[in-house]
């Protein structure tokens, strides 16, 4: 698949929540994006960070069925002051 196509797919597909970011649709077709309500960050806030961290995971928080949030690992090279 040429790459303007996964682009254009990835962005339709996270442009529905108004989430649209190229971190959002870097890495394989693979990528791990998973939907998780605020409860379920709270109970399992430290796994998903290992997850994010490890395997690149991006994930999308939602409360009352909305996007609030997105968990997506830092850039390569990032530090504190460059997130």
């Amino acid at each position: 698949m040429k790459t303007a196509d996964w682009l254009n797919r990835c962005y339709s597909r996270f442009s529905r929540w108004g989430i649209v970011g190229a971190s959002m649709c870097e890495g394989s077709e693979e990528s791990s994006v998973k939907t998780v309500t605020a409860e379920e960050l709270e109970l399992n806030c430290l796994e998903m960070i290992d997850l994010v961290e490890e395997k690149g995971f991006i994930y999308v928080i939602t409360r009352d069925g909305k996007p609030i949030a997105k968990m997506i690992p830092a850039p390569p090279g990032a530090d504190q002051a460059g997130v």
